[in-house]
């Protein structure tokens, strides 16, 4: 399992370290470290991961791709990742979400204003069948969830 934009303390990840063979977290936010199976790795948003093609079974870009100015790239190189029938596994706020985080950043003050102001793009269905089009993968999923101001996605290779 690979886990881009871990976060700090690789939570996701953690949590699934029982029931992984291997996993690997990404994130500008930490330094390389080793946990039992999990791997971190200090990485750079605009680096490539340098991982084998057909390495991983499932990725994850937990609220990461609405941080990303050109996601294809990034979701290419996912792809190449994956092995056969693998999955991209993403979550990302609506366009609904978009003033009610700002809201809350800008006026309230209670999320922090930094990861708002890193928004580049807000994700609809037609955004993302486009992106799955786009990569040649299929929308396996996509579901909206918090009163419809987030989307889980799965693309499937």
């Amino acid at each position: 399992m690979v886990d881009i934009g871990c976060g700090r303390e690789a939570t996701f990840l953690m949590q699934q370290k029982s029931r992984i063979a291997k996993g690997l977290g990404f994130d500008f936010r930490i330094q390389n470290a080793v946990c039992d199976n999990i791997f971190l790795f200090h990485h750079q948003p605009n680096q490539s991961l340098k991982l084998n093609a057909h390495f991983a079974d499932a990725i994850f870009l937990n609220a990461v791709l609405e941080h990303i100015p050109e996601p294809l790239p990034l979701l290419k190189e996912c792809k190449n990742v994956l092995k056969n029938n693998g999955v991209l596994v993403m979550t990302t706020p609506t366009p609904f979400a978009k003033p009610i985080l700002e809201f809350l950043a800008f006026q309230l003050h209670i999320i922090n204003e930094e990861e708002i102001l890193e928004h580049c793009h807000y994700y609809n269905l037609k955004d993302i069948q486009c992106l799955a089009e786009k990569l040649n993968m299929q929308l396996e999923k996509y579901t909206l969830f918090e009163l419809g101001l987030n989307s889980l996605i799965v693309l499937k290779k």
